[in-house]
């Protein structure tokens, strides 16, 4: 999605439901692997997961998931610091006379 014209309110309003919309995911994936240890029926039956003949299957979906997780994280590191520039530049829009420095900042990757 590419903006023509927007003012910063809006920029910073997009960029936030953004965030927010990566934290709903980051949450599900961590439940949803808190879930898969937790409400396992073998292990809820008292087999140890080193025992288990599913183990490696679990690993496996565990590991993928934690990459996901990885994934999303950085993503939320990367919309923070837009918002921190943004944030800024519209401090700076409001009162006049502030001076802000732009370094590498992509609004619309």
């Amino acid at each position: 999605m590419r903006l023509r014209f927007a003012n910063l309110q809006d920029i910073i309003l997009l960029k936030q439901e953004e965030l927010r919309m990566l934290q709903v995911e980051y949450n599900a994936l961590l439940i949803q692997e808190c879930d898969n240890v937790e409400k396992c029926e073998l292990r809820l039956a008292g087999i140890d997961c080193d025992k288990c003949i599913l183990s490696k299957q679990c690993r496996d979906e565990s590991v993928k998931i934690f990459a996901r997780v990885d994934i999303i994280e950085e993503k939320m590191k990367s919309l923070a610091w837009k918002l921190k520039y943004l944030y800024l530049e519209l401090f700076i829009s409001q009162n006049k006379g502030v001076v802000i420095k732009h370094i590498n900042l992509e609004l619309f990757p």
